[in-house]
């Protein structure tokens, strides 16, 4: 607690040390520029009894290095009255909840890791818009939802954007690209869709990693580039199959075939779905049993009806994913079963039954086989 009194302390770092307990309240060292404690089995919060924090108070702190801690609780709202903050490094804690949408007040902000955390929620809008932001580290967390469009944009470029390892989800921003970013990873997500043709714009990035998400591109420039950045990245998503095709049809069953994905790794199968109009609404007709096979018989459908199918790719969750990644839908084919309308196990295309007045017009060989039924 004597720390707290030490009203002249510009400089603190106590990190790797073995010092235990919670941080006592720092509030009353409004000039201090930097604080370390750092690889330290640290406990406890940033919150006073009052619940508010005294992290805040730090009118003067340019750099706050809290990592490699045991430090709990939430990230403090308060951070964002930190507007001569310039470095935050919260990586390797026990911290949970959301990250606090303050960013737009750091006007000095330039770079933040919070990464290896149990930290969840989305990210905060407002780091699309702070001035100073140029490196932004939030991997191997439990972030959700979309990443948000702009960010590095007030400053015109990003020097790294690094997001790998949450529970993102959606469509690659439209515009990324437009701001020039130095290194670029996404990988290890549920981010889904066609990748924008923007991303082509990042030719001076050294590193592009957008491996196992659900991601796809038609067009060749995209497919170059990307290509030319990570050979392997289209053998790494979760996508639709292609060549979806109906191979035969009978009384209730249409059996269907396509072209299996490149991604067999991480667990996984294909979902048959099928619809009676198309466009669905689907219903699920089973799964296969790995992402390996290409075939599939949906059975247990209705007579002489029109039934329109989709396969759609189920990756197993790995990493910090907490449920599968879906592709989306392959392209739908159409099928009609066969009618056995007297419901003797026969189609009425090959019905010759001589009892069955369903036949017209009559079969092929239906004459043949009256005749030779006769005869007997």
């Amino acid at each position: 607690d004597e720390l707290g009194g030490l009203t002249g302390m510009l400089q603190l770092g106590l990190n790797h040390n073995g010092f235990t307990g919670s941080i006592p309240d720092l509030g009353a060292l409004t000039d201090m520029t930097h604080l370390n404690v750092s690889n330290n089995p640290l406990t406890g919060d940033l919150y006073r009894p009052d619940a508010t924090s005294w992290l805040g108070d730090l009118d003067s702190i340019l750099v706050l290095d809290l990592r490699s801690t045991n430090l709990e609780g939430t990230i403090p709202t308060e951070l964002g009255n930190l507007d001569t903050l310039q470095q935050f490094w919260l990586s390797g804690t026990s911290m949970s909840g959301p990250i606090p949408d303050v960013f737009d007040t750091m006007t000095s902000l330039g770079f933040i890791e919070i990464a290896h955390t149990p930290i969840d929620g989305p990210i905060p809008p407002s780091m699309a818009v702070a001035p100073a932001l140029h490196s932004i580290r939030l991997h191997d967390n439990y972030l959700t939802g979309a990443i948000p469009a702009g960010l590095g944009s007030p400053l015109g470029y990003l020097n790294e954007l690094s997001l790998p390892h949450n529970r993102l989800s959606g469509p690659l921003p439209v515009g990324l690209g437009t701001v020039p970013i130095g290194r670029l990873s996404l990988e290890g997500n549920r981010l889904a869709g066609e990748i924008p043709a923007s991303i082509t714009n990042l030719t001076a990035a050294t590193l592009v990693n957008i491996q196992l998400n659900a991601l796809y591109t038609g067009d060749p420039a995209v497919q170059a580039f990307l290509d030319s950045k990570d050979p392997s990245w289209s053998l790494a998503q979760t996508v639709a199959p292609e060549n979806l095709a109906v191979d035969s049809v009978d009384i209730g069953s249409v059996d269907l075939s396509w072209t299996p994905i490149p991604f067999g790794g991480s667990g996984g199968h294909y979902r048959v779905l099928y619809a009676t109009s198309s466009g669905g609404p689907y219903t699920l007709a089973g799964t296969t049993s790995t992402k390996d096979v290409g075939a599939y018989t949906v059975e247990g459908l209705d007579d002489g009806i029109t039934y329109y199918f989709v396969v759609q790719t189920e990756t197993d969750p790995y990493w910090h994913l907490a449920t599968p990644v879906l592709s989306e839908y392959s392209a739908e084919v159409s099928g009609a079963t066969l009618l056995d309308a007297d419901g003797d196990g026969v189609a009425e295309a090959d019905d010759c039954d001589d009892n069955d007045a369903t036949c017209t017009p009559a079969p092929p060989n239906c004459a043949t086989a009256r005749t030779t039924t006769a005869i007997r």
